[in-house]
């Protein structure tokens, strides 16, 4: 991507001509905890997920805060408070769509998602859509219409629970900016 001289970029790869977005600044806040969302017995293994915040200070005082959850125990993403980091994004318009990667420029070490993320917009545009195909499927076969439509938003509120997702939030201070 070469040198990056502002904050917030737009990049259009020449090659896939997908859309990617970089915020890039200082990391002024980071919180990681995990939840366990699985647990049947003391025998059986337990499925954990972790939940990041990063506020991330860009170079024109603009504060952006990614949230995130990544399936698993440990924390993996490498960065600390005071880091100089960038978050490389696809985008669907101006709105991220996938979280794809994190990089410590401080250190230089950088976390490639295994999978990238998906904003809670896209996975319930998805999941929708699938349950829309299962609505129309079931008319088509002469089944109950009721219980597969209560089926599938049950369905999709559980994996929405479940479901890893990113997003950037608005900020509490005012106009996205640190005070004047």
């Amino acid at each position: 991507m070469g040198e990056m001289h502002s904050t917030t970029l737009q990049i259009t790869c020449a090659s896939c001509r997908s859309k990617y977005g970089v915020v890039y600044g200082k990391l002024s806040k980071r919180s990681s905890i995990y939840e366990t969302f699985l647990y049947l017995t003391s025998k059986l293994p337990r499925l954990y997920k972790r939940h990041y915040t990063l506020q991330i200070t860009t170079a024109d005082r603009t504060l952006k805060l990614l949230q995130f959850s990544i399936p698993g125990k440990s924390d993996e993403v490498p960065v600390r408070y005071g880091d100089i980091v960038s978050v490389i994004y696809t985008m669907q318009g101006y709105v991220m769509k996938k979280l794809v990667a994190i990089t410590n420029h401080t250190t230089g070490k950088r976390y490639i998602l295994p999978n990238p993320v998906p904003s809670p917009g896209y996975l319930t545009f998805i999941l929708s859509l699938a349950a829309l195909g299962l609505l129309v499927c079931a008319d088509i076969s002469g089944a109950s219409i009721f219980l597969t439509s209560v089926g599938s938003a049950l369905g999709i509120l559980m994996l929405l629970k479940l479901a890893d997702t990113a997003q950037f939030e608005p900020t509490t201070f005012g106009n996205s900016r640190m005070g004047r």
